[in-house]
């Protein structure tokens, strides 16, 4: 393919940088700007189109795809964009213009709206077992071929379970397609997936994929794609003991990003794909935000990377939103039948083998709750502080004045440090919002914006706004205070616009005797503080007081076994409240997900954490 111009190349990477961040409205606001300056120039726009669609800018791929072509007229990248935007078509199942399409790439004589011919079959049989059989016709065959083991007929509730696992978007899924020539692709089905479709699937006779992004942008599990890279697989074509080492390769790989997702606290379940390569599933007890799945999805991924560069991943969900007629990226589902290799998609068991009844596996599966993905989302993070910036130039917007010494911040600080104790004690709306941080690890644009913009003026404030937003897995890093701010705090009357939900139940009419020549804010709170005596005067460019260390630390020590204290209470309150209920039990005995209680010799509440 041609070269891009180094201006472009440059753009795009720094708007795929903001993606990769999180900061996806800068990033889709400044890809729609770059695009619609450049309709008229020419290059560029195919990686443009690629872009778009990765932030979910449907019409806008399409458009540059369509430009990709234009440009490509008469060269051998012509026939690979065309390619391109038929596979966008299909996903968008606009079926019309995915004709037209096809009819160009039938004139441009491509065969293979997929790419190259069938790669060497990788199957999940032993590594050092021999090389893999391929079959004589790529036509399903629903008994397996020789090597496969045979599947163990689901019962209706295993049915029902893999229904509700895998549930992705409710009003559609996918068919894959295998044409006489070759070609092979997927069709959007406008119907939901049933238990007919998918008996069909699991006898043979069809092969499904699921759209992960559910109509309220929610989806039920996450998946990491395992494939191995062109490269490699044209030296497996090349070479059977490439092919043996490959699945070696593949193989121990996937045994080891199992290791590292369990080290996370995350029990996944692998999948060959029946094809060229592994899936691995994750499953959700509730349903949760995409665009959350898909930053932890990229973080997981990253902390996944392959030993091997022969080996690419992709994470599922792929979108943060959908525009108006889209339906998201596909992934195809497991104990079907790939058409291409006629071989069934087994999930594996803890050896890395075929479990010829998966259905135990899926009963056993465990389903991650959403702090334990959170919990997992933070364990991936860089711990430190991000580096301070300079701040920008320009009248509009507070100064940022020096950023203090950064001592340890702990939870117990915010008792402790003394303006923290009198802004928390005196403003109801900031308590809330901190004790959401904290609680909920949820904070909405507005709701950071309001601590930033008030908490961020004071050096103790900085901090404890820091604390809390690392708390929160979906407020990125670009989120954190660098420096302290200086200028106008944000007022009562904007913090009540910004987070009505919260003013309206909590009291948010202070009366601030002292500074009455100041607009209203909930800083003024240190002023009538310190006014009663309660705060020391504030020196001039005064930074954080410099604790006396052991006094500070006692404090804190103090405050933290004081919550500590609390809890155990409720502890005890709480486990006799279980004790009580399971002694009514038939059984005596709870079982959930992922272990069961029941009463020891001493009428108290057992865990048998499930193994």
């Amino acid at each position: 393919m041609s070269q891009l111009a180094p201006s472009v190349e440059a753009t795009l990477a720094a708007l795929e940088t903001l993606a990769t961040e999180g900061r996806l409205e800068a990033a889709r606001a400044g890809l729609e700007a770059f695009a619609g300056a450049r309709i008229d120039a020419v290059g560029g726009h195919g990686p443009s189109g690629e872009l778009a669609q990765t932030l979910g800018l449907a019409r806008l791929a399409e458009r540059e795809l369509r430009l990709a072509i234009r440009d490509a007229r008469g060269t051998p990248d012509e026939a690979h964009w065309a390619s391109r935007l038929a596979a966008l078509q299909r996903d968008l199942g606009h079926a019309a213009a995915e004709a037209k399409t096809r009819a160009r790439l039938v004139k441009l004589g491509v065969g293979n709206l997929e790419g190259p011919p069938p790669e060497p079959e990788l199957s999940a049989s032993a590594p050092t077992g021999p090389a893999p059989r391929r079959p004589t016709s790529v036509i399903p065959q629903t008994r397996g071929s020789p090597n496969e083991p045979r599947l163990v007929p689901p019962s209706s509730a295993d049915i029902a379970r893999f229904l509700h696992l895998f549930q992705g978007r409710e009003d559609v899924h996918a068919r894959q397609w295998l044409a006489s020539d070759g070609r092979i692709g997927y069709a959007p089905v406008h119907r939901p997936l049933t238990r007919e479709a998918l008996e069909r699937h699991l006898a043979g006779s069809e092969t499904l994929g699921v759209y992960a992004t559910r109509a309220d942008l929610t989806a039920c599990f996450f998946a990491i794609d395992i494939d191995l890279a062109r490269p490699a697989l044209d030296e497996a074509r090349r070479s059977v003991e490439a092919t043996r080492r490959l699945r070696r390769l593949l193989h121990d790989e996937t045994q080891r990003m199992l290791a590292v997702a369990l080290s996370l606290g995350l029990e996944l379940v692998a999948e060959d794909s029946g094809y060229k390569g592994r899936h691995l599933w994750g499953f959700l007890a509730e349903p949760m935000p995409v665009g959350l799945l898909r930053n932890f999805g990229r973080a997981l991924a990253r902390a996944l990377m392959p030993e091997s560069s022969e080996i690419v991943l992709e994470s599922y969900p792929k979108q943060a939103r959908l525009e108006p007629g889209q339906i998201g990226n596909l992934i195809k589902l497991p104990l079907g039948v790939h058409l291409r290799t006629g071989r069934r998609a087994w999930l594996l068991d803890a050896d890395g083998r075929p479990a010829p009844d998966p259905w135990t596996i899926l009963r056993e599966a465990r389903r991650h709750r959403r702090d334990e993905v959170l919990d997992a989302m933070a364990r991936m993070r860089q711990p430190t502080e991000p580096a301070a910036e300079p701040p920008s130039p320009g009248p509009k917007g507070p100064r940022a004045a020096g950023l203090p010494a950064s001592a340890s911040f702990v939870e117990a600080d915010l008792k402790v440090d003394p303006e923290l104790r009198v802004l928390l004690g005196g403003c109801a709306v900031l308590r809330v919002l901190v004790e959401r941080g904290l609680e909920r690890r949820r904070l909405s644009h507005e709701e950071q914006m309001v601590l930033r913009h008030v908490l961020g003026y004071r050096p103790s404030g900085l901090l404890a706004t820091n604390y809390v937003f690392r708390r929160c897995p979906e407020v990125g890093p670009e989120s954190y205070l660098q420096s302290m701010l200086a200028g106008h705090p944000m007022s009562c009357p904007k913090i009540r616009k910004r987070v009505p939900e919260v003013t309206a139940r909590v009291p948010c009419n202070c009366e601030f005797k002292v500074r009455t020549d100041h607009y209203p804010t909930p800083l003024l709170h240190l002023d009538e503080a310190r006014a009663r005596g309660l705060l020391p005067e504030r020196a001039p460019h005064q930074e954080r007081v410099e604790p006396r260390v052991v006094e500070d630390w006692a404090r804190k020590v103090a405050h933290t076994r004081e919550q500590i204290q609390r809890l155990q209470a409720e502890l005890v309150t709480t486990e006799q409240r279980l004790a009580a209920e399971l002694a009514l039990m038939e059984s005596g005995r709870l079982r959930l997900d992922d272990g069961e209680w029941s009463l020891d010799a001493e009428g108290k509440p057992h865990w048998t954490p499930r193994t």
